[in-house]
């Protein structure tokens, strides 16, 4: 986009287009490695976690089957097992003080809401007591008031975030680094100020009617500006900024509100300037692009930005909202809003409690006989649902009204001001699902109310745990001695085995409770040597800091640099691949050997075996490895022996000399003894054939068939 003069110039600079030569550099700063130092740090770091890990994941493993085991063979079902959890036949007068034992049992002695309105002094709302009621039986029941008013859901204190690219989406703030605080404050001062590209942004996606941040009084105004416009006035503000750190263009930089043809145009006028100045803008530009001026670099070129996010809603809340009088900001949006103060004479809000009926009494709720109130994971554990299906009775067959006591207009919006001097009674409780209101149709408006009610989930359930005597009779608790395995690293129950809501057998539960530990188990075989490999991965990572500092230093080179850095970057690339694999094999090597050791300990009968098969595995190897050498390829003697029997020669490398073409002394080499062996002669050979046969001592000489031989039969050779 420059203009011919300015192509001139830049290609008289090594014949490098600057966008060839920013997209190179760019590439390489993305991949900056860690520093040896820290990767060193992090890989002794990871060498530790990595045995603990392995470790106890065998460990772990086998004291918790060994709970199991120890769990199925001493737990006593007191009750008759049914599919249906009916538990009927149950016989618990024989459980002693700390007997394990196993019940798959709906709970008996449960209640209801009609219940909850007649017996519990807790639902303190006497006037709506007739109109509690229901059919569907809990462990425990709980309820919130509500009122239907004004409230602002959403203000300074939930702010909308956003996620920008500083490189894609807001040029600007390119050239800033947010691995500062600094730089982030001037990206985000750049970008997500009203009217910068981040804010607009915000307001086109987030911003008005119907949107998740709805508008407000005195918000700022969306700039009305086509999108071309728009990205040429961003483009000039980033050359503004790009060229702010040259001495010679300080001066001339172009302005946020040039157009982009003068901004190209005075860019133009920079680049006809001498030399030394023209290189300086380019090396100025590409440390920008790259992010820093050190090779050392890391630009992340992500930030976010919080943009203020209102809403205002007609909506149930549990508590009394402020007025809206007292909101910071004011919707613009909005016609009329209204304020109740209170919600009913007989009705503080809040108004919330619950009622359980595990407490150990002998109309508690049971389980098989046995009282459930010393049993803490049920009794800490309780979660609530709203089913559509419990319904409440309700009586109501009118509305509950308020009175308007007041109204102005209030910054362009008609307000309200109510007041109610009455008590909410069962004859304005109509029943909606789940809650009595306070109206008879779901048309809700300002002031109305309502009681929401949830029931406990837990109905039934299996479970093996302890049994012990208490007060009003045998109660279930966690077992002191049972199911306790004392593992490292597992968050897993202690001294007692649950399906809640769920009837099955002990044998399925104790599989189901193996299955998981197994999971465990293959899960951390997994994790163990993967973080092997991330170690020793760490400790090889220096190598590939060396390469990289390497290329960043041939990327230097005037006018082969760039192809330098990218070849740099290949062999950079393949040293990589080749470290990967090498610290995967240390890895699983490793990991595979922590794994035996820990078998070793934790199960030594079958830790021994397994060593024992697999030593007998790589003898065999080796062995077999032995056995089938080749002989040819073996060490030879070095002889001056000549054959000292008639037809036999002994074969040597190169040619045969005569006899007395070296003379030595008979005692400088030591002579083998002449053997006597049987040979079979071979297919296709008669009698004065030369055959080649191999001595008991391994050498190689040459036999004549003596006459009368014929092939197959056997005669002697001595050599």
């Amino acid at each position: 986009r420059h203009s011919g003069s300015a192509r001139a110039r830049w290609c008289h600079h090594c014949f490098r287009l600057p966008s060839m030569d920013f997209m190179i550099n760019d590439f390489r700063s993305d991949r900056r490695r860690c520093n040896p130092c820290c990767s060193i740090c992090c890989g002794l770091i990871l060498i530790v976690i990595a045995p603990f890990v392995i470790w106890n994941t065998e460990g772990d493993y086998v004291k918790t089957l060994k709970a199991l085991d120890a769990a199925g063979k001493s737990a006593i079902e007191p009750c008759t097992f049914s599919e249906d959890g009916s538990c009927n036949d149950c016989k618990v007068g024989n459980l002693k003080n700390g007997d394990l034992v196993f019940f798959a049992c709906s709970f008996s002695n449960m209640r209801t809401l009609s219940a909850l309105a007649t017996e519990d002094a807790n639902f303190s709302l006497v006037e709506v007591r007739p109109a509690v009621g229901g059919s569907q039986q809990a462990v425990a029941f709980r309820w919130t008031a509500e009122m239907y008013q004004w409230s602002q859901t959403r203000g300074d204190d939930n702010p909308l975030q956003m996620t920008f690219d500083a490189i894609s989406d807001c040029p600007a703030a390119a050239t800033y680094d947010d691995s500062n605080d600094g730089g982030a404050t001037k990206r985000r001062q750049l970008c997500c100020q009203p009217g910068q590209v981040g804010y607009v942004r915000f307001q086109q996606q987030y911003y008005g009617k119907g949107r998740t941040c709805k508008p407000w009084q005195g918000a700022p105004v969306m700039p009305k500006m086509e999108e071309g416009r728009l990205q040429a006035a961003e483009m000039a503000t980033d050359l503004s900024l790009v060229f702010a750190d040259s001495e010679s263009t300080k001066e001339t930089a172009p302005s946020g509100n040039m157009t982009a043809d003068a901004a190209e145009d005075m860019e133009d006028e920079n680049l006809l300037e001498d030399e030394g100045d023209d290189l300086e803008s380019e090396s100025i530009l590409a440390r920008r692009l790259r992010g820093g001026s050190g090779s050392d670099s890391r630009r992340r070129t992500k930030f976010t930005c919080n943009f203020p996010c209102y809403d205002w809603q007609l909506t149930w809340s549990s508590k009394v909202e402020p007025d809206p009088k007292a909101w910071k900001q004011v919707p613009s949006n909005i016609p009329e809003v209204g304020y109740l103060p209170s919600a009913a004479q007989n009705l503080p809000l809040p108004f919330s409690g619950s009622k359980g009926y595990l407490q150990s009494t002998q109309d508690s709720v049971k389980i098989g006989g046995l009282t459930l109130s010393g049993f803490k994971p049920v009794t800490d554990k309780l979660s609530y649902i709203s089913s559509t299906t419990q319904q409440v009775k309700g009586t109501g067959g009118a509305d509950l009204t308020i009175s308007a006591s007041g109204q102005e207009k209030w910054k362009g919006m008609n307000y309200t001001s109510y007041s109610r001097q009455t008590d909410w009674t069962a004859k304005e409780a109509n029943a909606q699902n789940n809650c009595l209101v306070s109206r008879r149709s779901t048309g809700y408006k300002l002031g109305d109310l309502r009681i929401c009610f949830e029931r406990a989930d837990i109905t039934e359930m299996s479970v093996i745990a302890a049994v012990k005597q208490g007060a009003t009779g045998p109660e279930l608790v966690v077992s002191k001695d049972h199911l306790r395995a004392a593992t490292a690293m597992r968050d897993q129950d202690q001294g007692f085995r649950i399906r809640k809501n769920s009837i099955m057998s002990l044998e399925k539960l104790l599989a189901e409770e193996k299955k998981t530990n197994e999971s465990l188990l293959y899960a951390g075989r997994i994790i163990g040597p993967i973080i092997l490999w991330l170690a020793f991965y760490c400790f090889l990572s220096p190598i590939l800091w060396l390469f990289e500092k390497f290329g960043d230093t041939i990327d230097n080179i005037p006018c082969v640099g760039g192809c330098l850095g990218l070849l740099a970057d290949f062999v950079e690339t393949l040293v990589g691949i080749l470290i990967c694999i090498v610290s995967c094999c240390l890895g699983l090597g490793c990991g595979l050997f922590a794994m035996a050791c820990a078998w070793l300990y934790y199960r030594p009968l079958i830790g021994i075996c397994l060593l024992a098969v697999s030593v007998c595995f790589f003898g065999a190897v080796g062995f077999y490895a032995y056995s089938t050498r080749d002989p040819n390829k073996a060490p030879r003697r070095s002889s001056a022996r000549q054959s000292t029997v008639g037809a036999a020669v002994e074969l040597r490398q190169g040619n045969v000399q005569p006899a007395t073409a070296v003379a030595m002394p008979a005692a400088a080499v030591a002579v083998p003894q002449p053997q006597l062996f049987q040979v079979q002669c071979p297919e296709g050979c008669a009698e004065g054939a030369q055959i080649l046969v191999t001595t008991p001592d391994g050498r190689q000489v040459s036999v004549q068939v003596p006459a009368g031989v014929s092939p197959g039969q056997m005669f002697q050779v001595q050599a």
